[in-house]
């Protein structure tokens, strides 16, 4: 269906350029999912590059949750 917005495929580039970490057991999680709700958002506007840097800067003073979370009440103040 060439409607989706994210395939496996693109899953699978994004664990390969580490802007995603790996599946567990090729089972991926909640955590996951919030890089990916935060990837799709960003990548309107951002390179993939761009979106890498700014989660691993991000990553070195805080936990995906508490990420996961300030990104959520900034799109919500959007």
């Amino acid at each position: 269906d060439s409607s989706k917005i994210i395939t496996p495929s693109i899953i699978n580039n994004y664990v390969k350029l580490k802007v995603l970490p790996s599946p567990v057991k090729k089972r991926y999680s909640r955590t996951h999912i919030a890089y990916l709700i935060i990837i799709c958002i960003l990548k309107q506007t951002l390179s993939i590059s761009s979106i890498k840097q700014i989660i691993e800067r991000r990553l070195k003073c805080k936990t995906i949750d508490l990420i996961y979370n300030e990104f959520c009440d900034m799109y919500e103040k959007i």
